[in-house]
């Protein structure tokens, strides 16, 4: 577990996130997890060197790619995941949050 200074709930208005959102999510992924949780109250921001960055929590109900675990039920699992991340981005934009975008 990490600790990270000045944590706070990542606001839904900014954009500036999506790129590193999608990225630390394919991260976890290729660690071989599934976050378990995609929701807006896992995602934080903080402090790290010099800059802020989003910080995914609460893997409370992550799950690991279990061994002999094929690739067409990873992807599923993993492009459920996505999924997910992708309809709260659209959900934020919709609301006129200005979240979707590069």
């Amino acid at each position: 577990m990490e600790y990270v200074p000045g944590a706070r709930l990542l606001p839904r208005d900014s954009g500036r996130w999506v790129e590193e959102l999608r990225t630390g999510l394919v991260m976890i992924h290729a660690a071989g997890v599934v976050q378990g949780d995609i929701n807006w109250r896992n995602l934080v921001v903080g402090e790290g060197e010099g800059s802020e960055r989003v910080v995914w929590v609460d893997f409370s109900t992550a799950g690991v790619r279990g061994e002999g675990e094929g690739d067409k039920e990873w992807e599923e699992r993993v492009g459920g995941e996505k999924g997910r991340l992708e309809g709260l981005l659209t959900r934020a934009s919709r609301r006129g949050r200005g979240v979707v975008g590069n």
